[in-house]
C-alpha cells in the first residue's frame, strides 16, 4: 500500500509556480546583462542625474522592442557608500510600467567587490538557465565609473578579463569625467575595444548605443557573439 506523502506548499508553490509559468510561455534564449555603475560621491549632481535619466531610457528603448524585451535579462549593481545589489536579474520586457530604478551618489568606488559581486550574479544565473532547459546569450558585464578603486579590485578584475578574453563574457568599461583613472580601467576589460571614455555626460547616447548591440545581440543565434556597432557613430565616446 502506498502512503500518501503531503508537502507543504505554502512556502514553495508560489515561487515555482512563477518560475514554471515565466520559463514556459516565454522560451526565447536569455541574455544577462549586469551593469556596474558608480555612485561615489563624485557623482552627486549632474553626473548621477543624466546617468539615472539614460538608465530610464535605456528601460524604456529595449522593453518596447519585440525581441529584446523578452530575451535581455538585467541586474544592476551599484557601488559608492556599499556595494550593493540593487536590482537582480529581470526580464527587460517587465519594465512595462515604467522603469523604477533610482540612483543616488555616496561613499568611494569599491569596484572591485562590485565586480565580484557581479561575476557571482552571472555564474548563478546561468546555472537557473541550465535548470530551466533555457538557452543562454553570452553575458554582458558594463562598468561605468567617474573614479579609481580604492579596494582590492585586481583580482577580480582578473578573474573578469580572462573570462571575457575567452570569450564567455562581453566586459566593458565606460570611464566618466575627467578624473577617472583611464590606465586601471583599461586594465580591466579587453584590448577590444578597450577602455573608453564617456564625451561630457552623454549618457542617453551611451545607453542607446547599448540598446541597438544588444538587440543586435538577442537577433542571432546563442552561438554567435556578434560584434557591436561602432560606438564612434554614436557620438558617446572621446
Amino acid at each position: 500500500m502506498n502512503t500518501p506523502i503531503e508537502i507543504d506548499t505554502t512556502i514553495i508553490a508560489q515561487p515555482i509556480k512563477r518560475h514554471a509559468l515565466t520559463y514556459a510561455d516565454n522560451p526565447q534564449p536569455r541574455c544577462p546583462v549586469v551593469l556596474l555603475l558608480d555612485c561615489s560621491s563624485s557623482m552627486a549632481g549632474q553626473p548621477i542625474a543624466e546617468l539615472n535619466e539614460g538608465l530610464r531610457q535605456f528601460l524604456t528603448e529595449l522593453s518596447s522592442d519585440p525581441i529584446a524585451s523578452m530575451s535581455v535579462e538585467l541586474a544592476v549593481i551599484t557601488f559608492g557608500a556599499e556595494v550593493k545589489l540593487l536590482q537582480s536579474f529581470k526580464l527587460i520586457g517587465a519594465e512595462t510600467q515604467g522603469p523604477t530604478i533610482t540612483l543616488h551618489a555616496s561613499g568611494s568606488t569599491p569596484l572591485g567587490a562590485a565586480i565580484r559581486l557581479g561575476l557571482d550574479e552571472i555564474r548563478q544565473r546561468r546555472k537557473f538557465y541550465s535548470r530551466q532547459g533555457v538557452a543562454c546569450f553570452h553575458p554582458w558585464m558594463v562598468i561605468l565609473t567617474d573614479g579609481q578603486p580604492n579596494d582590492d579590485w585586481a583580482p577580480p578584475a582578473a578573474e573578469a578579463r580572462s573570462i571575457a578574453e575567452k570569450g564567455r563574457l562581453n566586459l566593458l568599461g565606460v570611464g566618466i569625467g575627467l578624473a577617472v583613472d583611464m590606465r586601471t580601467l583599461a586594465s580591466i576589460v579587453p584590448a577590444d575595444p578597450g577602455a573608453l571614455r564617456l564625451k561630457g555626460l552623454r549618457f542617453a547616447a551611451f545607453f542607446r548605443w547599448l540598446s541597438d548591440s544588444l538587440r543586435l545581440s538577442t537577433g542571432g543565434s546563442t552561438v554567435d557573439n556578434r560584434k557591436a556597432p561602432n560606438p564612434s557613430n554614436y557620438g558617446w565616446n572621446i
